[in-house]
């Protein structure tokens, strides 16, 4: 039966998403959760059988292609080939880089599991006051992709709570644990969870004596936001024995089909894998196994054509424009742009080219990367009316040309690193923003280096805090009217302890943006503090302080 109303409806801070997978879990229900946010951004979660099987996020996270490059799956290069192949034969991601020999459906599916991982992650990240309703036997995401073997949910649930936010759920759960010795139940089975080794450490000190929250921080194996979260899971999972009679630990009684093994439902579906890469057309997924590249090595003699070809290609490449990289006329359509970039693309992939010439794999890869370039900015109408208005500026002489390619490139990284960040995959974003700093040091691209140099240890080490603040405080200067810049100089000043400089950045943020959320709640939190008098710039307690005193 299904609901075309919630049969559930409630909102995070009361029961936040950790607890109602639990609650799902443990009743075995099949249906579909939609969390609204304060912003109105909608998420679905469809679970079968108590299992979270797919996600469709608010925004774009964990996007597979990208996900696939950040584990190692195929190569930085092969993505715009994929999605060149992608967008040529109107398939999906998956089916083409399959297509491509570039990966198996073995593999996709781990990368599809990870990926739930992480979306369900996010959402743990909700808003406080966010909307829920269960729509009992109902799948609101039915042409939606996700892996065929799920994860185990408890492995799921586990991971959620690891990367999510302190909640005043979990200081209420830790505060009646307080000062009790912490005991494992007689039939938990933790390796359900997945625990990475630190946390198993600690789960097998509590397996040999049972500990509280102050001894277990006193053994060092675990920090104590660690140690809060464990205890946190395995209490709201019944995996502690605290004296009570609620029951087995959630997921003992469970059959395998909890256990990470393939989903299914009550009427035939198609696999999760063929959803996640089927082709939106009538084409056959076995149509681009008839791939013409897949033909015999080149003779000696074309790999010697090829040598030289690329060895030229790469020899003017700077001087280049983005026309003359995909060999067409300045007048060219869209549809001509696409068809050479995929042409260029499987001829220039380093991991195409002949074991003759593995010794041009960088030479290769630069050239790749440049054509990929060159197919961003030409298959973006505003992005080459730009650079067509650019390069007529330009033209006066081979010095200038090169200038305006570089400030072009500058300008790709600089975005590319935006949306990296967005997507919280800091070290893309670094890489891009370095690249953009370093071409052209703009403020904006030096704010934005600055910032997110700051976030990577290594940046921090290598540079400096307080340089990388001064460097972020002269692009403020200079782009006084610029949310971003001075949204990162709040968040830098905040970040290193610095509370009056950071309330002086988040009031300028609001005074150019009034309606900018993060820069009000700041606002807010800095007039909390100094009502009860703690000032702006004095750290409010954990409540850990308390939770981890030994009895």
């Amino acid at each position: 039966m299904s609901s075309s109303t919630p049969t559930a409806t409630g909102v995070l801070a009361s029961r936040p998403l950790p607890e109602l997978l639990i609650f799902v879990l443990e009743r075995h229900l099949t249906g579909t959760l939609v969390l609204e946010d304060p912003d109105g951004r909608k998420t679905a979660l469809y679970m079968a059988d108590g299992s979270v099987s797919k996600i469709k996020t608010g925004e774009a996270i964990g996007r597979l292609g990208e996900l696939l490059v950040s584990m190692n799956t195929i190569s930085e290069s092969s993505l715009p080939l994929g999605l060149a192949a992608m967008a040529d034969s109107d398939k999906r991601i998956g089916e083409a880089l399959i297509g491509l020999d570039m990966l198996d459906e073995g593999t996709l599916d781990t990368c599809l599991g990870e990926q739930l991982g992480r979306k369900l992650a996010w959402c743990c990240r909700l808003h406080r006051q966010t909307a829920y309703g269960f729509y009992e036997g109902s799948d609101l995401l039915e042409d939606w992709g996700g892996p065929v073997n799920l994860p185990d949910p408890l492995a799921l649930i586990w991971r959620s709570i690891r990367d999510s936010e302190d909640s005043p759920r979990l200081s209420q759960v830790l505060q009646r644990l307080a000062g009790h010795p912490l005991r494992l139940h007689t039939q938990s089975r933790s390796a359900r969870f997945g625990f990475e080794a630190k946390y198993k450490a600690v789960i097998d000190v509590l397996r040999a004596k049972p500990m509280n929250l102050g001894q277990l921080a006193d053994t060092g194996l675990l920090d104590r936001a660690g140690i809060a979260r464990l205890a946190y899971v395995l209490a709201i999972t019944r995996h502690l024995d605290t004296g009570s009679s609620a029951g087995l630990p959630i997921g003992v009684a469970e059959g395998a089909s909890s256990r990470g093994a393939s989903r299914t439902g009550s009427k035939t579906r198609k696999s999760a894998v063929a959803r996640s890469i089927a082709p939106r057309g009538p084409a056959s997924v076995r149509a681009l196994n008839k791939d013409a590249d897949k033909s015999m090595p080149p003779s000696s003699g074309e790999a010697s054509a090829l040598r030289k070809q690329l060895l030229a290609f790469g020899e003017k490449l700077e001087s280049m424009s983005y026309y003359d990289v995909l060999e067409v006329l300045p007048k060219a359509d869209a549809r001509s742009i696409k068809r050479a970039y995929f042409r260029l693309a499987k001829v220039w992939h380093p991991d195409r080219l002949p074991k003759s010439l593995a010794d041009l794999s960088a030479i290769a890869s630069k050239v790749f990367s440049r054509i990929g370039e060159a197919n961003q900015v030409l298959s973006d109408n505003a992005r080459r009316a730009e650079y067509d208005q650019l390069m007529e500026e330009g033209t006066a002489t081979e010095s200038d040309k090169a200038a305006v390619q570089q400030r072009v490139r500058a300008t790709a990284a600089y975005r590319l690193a935006g949306a990296a960040l967005k997507k919280n995959d800091l070290a893309r974003a670094l890489e891009q923003a370095k690249t953009a700093h370093e071409i052209d040091p703009k403020p904006e691209h030096t704010a934005l280096f600055a910032y997110l140099a700051c976030q990577d240890l290594l940046g921090r080490q290598e540079l400096g805090v307080e340089s990388l603040l001064a460097m972020l405080k002269a692009a403020a200067k200079e782009l006084p009217a610029d949310v971003d810049v001075h949204l990162y100089l709040a968040r830098m000043h905040k970040q290193h302890g610095k509370g009056s400089d950071a309330r002086r950045a988040f009031a300028a943020v609001a005074k150019i943006d009034p309606k900018n959320v993060e820069a009000a709640r700041e606002k807010r939190l800095f007039k909390m503090r100094e009502d009860s008098g703690s000032g702006a710039s004095s750290p409010r307690p954990s409540f850990m302080t308390k939770l981890f005193k030994k009895k």
